[in-house]
This record gives C-alpha cells, structure tokens and sequence, in this order.
C-alpha cells in the first residue's frame, strides 16, 4: 500500500486510466480490498479512503467508502461473534473487560454511546467491532452506528483523496484542527447520554 503522496497518486492514476473502461472491476478490485482489510482488522483505512477520494472523486468516494466501511466492521463483527468472548479475552482481555463493563452501565443508551466512540477520532475500531460480536450487541445497532458515526472520519480522508495535488504527505490527513473538529463531534454525540443522565437524577 502506497505510503506517500506521490505514490498514491501514481496508483490513483493508473486506476483511474484503467476505470475508463472498466468501471465495474474497478470497483470490485477496491470493495474486495476494502473488505478484506477490514473484516480482518489489517491496518490502512485511511490509505484505502484517500485512495477512494483520488479515483472516485468525493461524493462517489464518500458513500462507497461509507458503506464498505459498515460492512466491513460487520464482517468483523460476525467473526468475532462466532468466535466468541474467548478469542476477544485472549488477545485483549482488559479492554474487552473494561468494554464489556462500560456496556453494561451504558445500556439504556447503547446506541448513543457506540456512536460516541466512533466518533472519538482515537477510538480503537478494530476493538469496538471485535468486542461488540463477542458481546452480541444487536446486528442493526452496530451496523447503523458503524455507519454513522465513521463518516466525519471517511470525508475527511476522501477529502484528501480528492484533493490529492495539494497535500504535501500523509500527516495532512491528520492536521491538528482535523482531530479537534472529531472530538467536537464527538462531544456532541455524547450529549444525549449526559442529558438523559440529568434529566433521571432530577426524577
């Protein structure tokens, strides 16, 4: 995978000559890579993003990007829900523990809280999908949530894909008003959980 501006560049440009005339295997080559990659928690999502964004463009980009992100993440889901909570204890036991107790309190606002971390741009994704299989939180929650609360993160990486002439290297992606304006959102989705938490202690 091409770490480097003109690197990534160079490849998006030999896709692009080639997705001309074969737009559907274009397509297929990324979703399987893109799939690949996340169903098995290997590392590169923001390249694949930034790849998207420079071949695609940004609107195509960001909903493909989008929605392989959440199938991807389901995948992984589903092979760590057969696998089941001991795979999920041997490779990281204190932070599916630790997840697995911050669930429980956050049951009543499962949906919120899932969204809020990943939102939170230093969430560690490949656990959220690892642990929330083992645990069988609903299919439809993680799925949605997955969806969602990626997206901020996916734009912006395809933004950088699409725009891929004006950024000097990698650590653009990942500017300092970038991640402050996750962690905004981030709080933002946290809101919710907070009022709920006020509104039941004035009860």
């Amino acid at each position: 995978m091409p770490a480097e501006r003109d690197e990534i560049r160079a490849t998006a440009n030999t896709l692009q000559e080639f997705r001309d005339d074969h737009f559907g295997y274009v397509i297929l080559l990324f979703a399987s890579a893109y799939l690949f990659k996340q169903s098995f928690a290997i590392p590169g999502s923001v390249l694949m993003n930034v790849l998207g964004g420079a071949v695609l463009g940004l609107s195509r980009g960001f909903a493909l990007c989008s929605l392989l992100t959440a199938i991807g993440a389901s995948i992984c889901y589903c092979l760590a829900r057969i696998g089941g909570p001991a795979v999920a204890q041997e490779y990281f036991p204190m932070r599916f523990s630790n997840f697995k107790q911050r669930l429980a309190q956050e049951k009543h606002n499962l949906a919120y809280y899932l969204l809020f971390l990943r939102l939170f741009p230093v969430s560690p994704n490949w656990a959220i999908n690892m642990a929330c299989g083992a645990l069988a939180i609903p299919l439809p929650i993680f799925f949605v949530t997955a969806l969602v609360g990626l997206m901020p993160y996916n734009y912006i990486c395809v933004h950088a894909g699409a725009i891929i002439t004006e950024i000097e290297s990698m650590n653009d992606v990942y500017k300092t008003s970038t991640l402050i304006q996750l962690t905004a959102v981030s709080v933002v989705a946290l809101l919710p959980i907070m009022l709920r938490r006020r509104f039941m202690a004035k009860r």
